[in-house]
């Protein structure tokens, strides 16, 4: 079995800090990581992470209160909740660039206490909502919002849990298609993985990969993978379901330790060619759709298509 007593090193490309998050940029188009890293142009983030970032903060206070929910649910379905933690989101990451007014924070504060919104539901009940289904379906959350470090590697565990049987469980809060009323008027969106998906997902890996390394846990000891999806309680407005959740909250599937392993020897080859400067174009797309025209490098990246320019990280 692997052990935690490997040598460590720092590695030569300047990144201060590396997260999951800049490891699937790189998988995705490495060229689209080099602009990032080069910081040749501010890259404006999604709404949907701020309010993504918002969902889990307030989970996370939401556990402080797990004794006296009501007071949590008093409070969060005030406006100014939430409009202070959009602020506090905002604050707290000032690297960090949203296309967002004072006008628009309040519009979206008042929208997530609207139970038109949610069809029935406020963003106060999802939470709460969120953390009692936890404990149904038999998952006592030990610690969330973890802070890991490990070296350059940095990166937060949304939730550590424990089942039934007193193993582990590592859980991800995914907020995808819970906001779509919210932003634009459409509909919820039923969120959906399936047991492949949930036991490979590198995410959870690297996260099973950090707890093993910075935690009083061996790699045996977390056997389950989860994630959470908030959407999947937002009911049905319509329809022979009208009223009914859209599935359930959380999906759980088995992890397989050995293969952090595996993942952790993946993470280094890709991170050996990162120093080694491979940063060429992969041109991803999602159903034979080129997915360039969103990337906020694409006039940089394609400004130079003559086969005879010889781009700055090759010099």
């Amino acid at each position: 079995m692997p052990t935690k007593n490997f040598e460590y090193r720092e590695f030569e490309y300047p990144i201060p800090e590396i997260h999951y998050s800049d490891l699937a940029v790189w998988r995705q188009c490495p060229a689209k990581f080099n602009h990032m890293m080069s910081s040749r142009v501010t890259e404006t983030k999604s709404m949907l992470a701020l309010l993504g970032s918002v969902f889990h903060n307030a989970f996370e206070e939401c556990s402080l209160y797990k004794k006296n929910l009501d007071f949590f649910l008093s409070a969060a379905s005030l406006p100014e909740w939430w409009e202070k933690r959009i602020q506090q989101q905002l604050i707290s990451r000032p690297g960090e660039v949203y296309d967002i007014t004072p006008s628009r924070i309040a519009q979206l504060s008042h929208g997530m206490c609207n139970w038109d919104t949610f069809n029935g539901n406020n963003l106060a009940n999802i939470v709460v909502d969120m953390y009692k289904w936890a404990a149904a379906m038999g998952l006592e959350i030990v610690e969330n919002e973890i802070r890991l470090k490990y070296g350059q590697f940095v990166g937060t565990l949304d939730i550590l849990a424990k089942n039934r049987r007193g193993e582990h469980v590592i859980i991800d809060i995914k907020t995808s298609g819970m906001w779509s009323k919210l932003l634009n008027g459409k509909s919820t969106t039923k969120q959906s993985y399936s047991q492949s998906q949930l036991s490979h997902h590198p995410q959870l890996k690297h996260y099973h990969w950090m707890v093993w390394k910075t935690m009083d846990l061996e790699l045996e000891d977390i056997t389950n993978y989860g994630i959470g999806l908030p959407a999947n309680l937002i009911p049905y407005s319509t329809g022979k379901n009208k009223g009914k959740h859209r599935g359930l909250p959380y999906q759980i599937a088995s992890a397989n330790p050995r293969a952090v392993k595996r993942y952790e020897e993946d993470m280094y080859e890709w991170l050996r060619q990162i120093e080694e400067g491979n940063f060429i174009r992969t041109y991803p797309a999602i159903y034979g759709k080129l997915q360039c025209d969103t990337c906020p490098f694409m006039s940089e990246c394609f400004s130079d298509q003559d086969t005879t320019f010889v781009p700055e990280y090759l010099r």
